[in-house]
Order: structure tokens, then sequence, then C-alpha cells
């Protein structure tokens, strides 16, 4: 943003109280148009998209997904919320929000009652598939002195 604006993802690292855990929040889940129509979860599911947890391993021609796809949700639910509130908060002491309509909200993400844990990769009910993940860093190969104890790549600021 311009001098004087928002600057929200101007933070620097440092600055962050617990960067581990910002690193490991799930992204707001929203794409929108010039049209404003709204792409997000609750409009994929409703086009017929199942929702699924992180894709864990694949073993004996079976996907394995992981259990915490509602809890995904919510945390990233409530990452847009605050990244709207912290939007709304700005354009309001900033003068921003002259002649504008109220703040806009979603609809929480709905989540199915039960997420489909494994999934029997022989019986061709996949059509598509949307990969909306980052991939964990595999620096097992990498020969040099660069990697924490857990793995991960040593750094000063940048994400992973």
């Amino acid at each position: 943003m311009v001098d004087g604006g928002l600057r929200v993802w101007d933070q620097r690292h440092e600055r962050v109280e617990d960067l581990e855990r910002a690193r490991r929040l799930p992204s707001p889940q929203l794409v929108g148009t010039p049209g404003r129509a709204t792409l997000d979860l609750n409009a994929l599911a409703s086009m017929g998209v199942e929702l699924v947890g992180r894709l864990a391993t694949v073993r004996d021609g079976r996907a394995l997904f992981s259990g915490g796809l509602r809890n995904v949700i919510s945390l990233s639910d409530l990452k847009m919320e605050r990244l709207l509130g912290t939007f709304d908060e700005w354009a309001t002491a900033s003068g921003q929000d002259a002649g504008a309509g109220p703040p806009e909200r979603f609809e929480p993400t709905r989540v199915p009652e039960r997420s489909r844990l494994q999934l029997d990769l022989g019986r061709g009910e996949i059509q598509t598939i949307v990969w909306a993940t980052g991939l964990p860093a595999r620096l097992r190969w990498l020969d040099v002195p660069v990697a924490d104890a857990k793995g991960h790549l040593q750094h000063e600021g940048g994400g992973w």
C-alpha cells in the first residue's frame, strides 16, 4: 500500500509475537472476481467438490487423509475474520470508509459432519484434484548444515 496505508504484509519477522505459530496457521481461503463473485470452499462444496483433510499418505491403493479438516478450516476462517477486521479498523481510522456500506463478512465454511479419512484409488471416484496446500521442504538430500533439529531450513526472516 502507499505511504500511510495499512501495510499488513510489511511486518518484519522479528516483530511477530510467535513466528512458528504464524507460519503454521492456514491461509484464508478466498478468491474473488471483478464481478464480485466469490470462490471459496463453500462455493466449491456447493458445486459438488468433496472437502477432505491433508493427504497423509497413499498405502495399498488407498489415499489416507488427516482427520484435522474441521480444525484447519476453523483456523482459516478465524484468520480471515481477523484480517478483515484489521482492514475495517484501518479504513475507519484513516477515513477511507466514507461512503462505504457496512463491513461485509463471509458465511463460516461449512465442514462435513464426518470428513472422509480414506479413498480407494482403484474405484474411479476421483474426477478432478484441486491441490491446495503447501508441501514441507524435504532437505535430506542437501549435504550442508542448513537444517535445524526438526529438518526445517534455518533462515532469518522468510517463511516455510
